[in-house]
Order: structure tokens, then sequence, then C-alpha cells
């Protein structure tokens, strides 16, 4: 667990609810600027991109961001993105993408 103690990062299904509850789940851009209305939230969740991972190489920083969930399926897991124009509470990805963890307290 990469939290600490009586913390951890949301699985895939708490991602979901999450994004529901707090009204940003069917965020679709115009007018609503989905990267604002993610920042606007009480997890104050930023678009610091993300690293590719089979180069390296830095992408969408300012752009979106992406989220791990514990959720894993194999050598890959479940992670929340969310750009300008949309979120995804359930996207999957190879493991071996750099994406930011938030750690989350309670159950």
């Amino acid at each position: 667990n990469v939290c600490p103690a009586g913390w951890h990062v949301p699985s895939q299904a708490a991602w979901q609810t999450w994004a529901t509850d707090a009204g940003v789940a069917s965020c679709t851009g115009s007018p609503l600027n989905c990267r604002q209305a993610m920042y606007n939230t009480n997890l104050k969740l930023t678009a610091a991109g993300s690293r590719d991972g089979s180069s390296g190489s830095l992408g969408s920083q300012g752009g979106g961001g992406f989220y791990w969930s514990s959720t894993v399926s194999g050598t890959s897991a479940y992670y929340l993105i969310f750009n300008a124009t949309g979120v995804g509470p359930a996207s999957l990805s190879d493991r071996a993408y750099g994406f930011s963890v938030r750690c989350v307290q309670g159950s």
C-alpha cells in the first residue's frame, strides 16, 4: 500500500461512485470544462498528465488527469481519466504507465 495508515487508493467502483456523487461523471466539455470541474471537487484533482509505459515520455500535462485505482486485472489496472471534454472512471491500462495516485481516508 503506497498510502499512510488509515488511507488507501480508491477502487474502480469507488472512483465511479465518487464521480457520480461529485456530479462530474457526465461532464461533457462546453460549457463546463471538465478539468476545472475536477479541480473544484473535494479532491482537487489536477491535470498532471502521465508518463508513457514504453518510452518514458511525458504527455497531457495540463490537458488531462490520470489517477490509478486499486482494481487490477492481470498486468493492467483501472484508472480515472479526465480532460477538457470528459471523465472516464473505468478506463484500463497497463500498469507500466506512470499515472498519479490519490490516497483517500476511510473505508
